[in-house]
């Protein structure tokens, strides 16, 4: 009991403080901060949203493979027998493998070229592992 009496003591004490040291007024020769905005030669967007190489070669990669996958929706519409429509689907159902394993081998270099074998072991089992994947399906 006699430590919660002290303990809230204390509190009213440095409550009573604080009240006190905001009711004082602000001195009026406070330095103030610029509201002027610097000027970049470039556009701040596009400093601040470049990419490292491997992000940009990856987003290449992206970039084809969406093209490629409307080409070939483009083709399977306008295929006129049943042999070119079940090839054109299954190039498209191949297309999100084709895309993985192009992101795969770009991590795996670039973890190569950062010195982390360790990495670029563990993304070339992956690799690996969707070719098994890939080859037991199609036997």
């Amino acid at each position: 009991m006699k430590h919660l009496t002290t303990l809230m003591i204390l509190t009213l004490l440095f409550l009573a403080a604080g009240v006190l040291a905001a009711e004082k007024p602000l001195p009026n020769n406070l330095p103030t901060i610029s509201q002027e905005v610097p000027r970049y030669p470039v556009p701040v967007s596009m400093t601040f949203l470049r990419l490292d190489p491997m992000l940009e070669e990856m987003e290449i990669i992206l970039k084809e493979m969406r093209e490629r996958e409307d080409e070939l929706l483009d083709a399977l519409l306008a295929a006129t027998d049943e042999k070119q429509t079940d090839r054109l689907i299954q190039r498209l159902e191949r297309l999100d493998t084709d895309r993985e394993l192009a992101l795969l081998k770009v991590q795996a270099r670039y973890a190569r070229l950062d010195r982390r074998f360790d990495l670029e072991k563990e993304i070339k089992s992956k690799i690996l592992k969707i070719l098994n994947t890939e080859l037991t399906v199609l036997n």
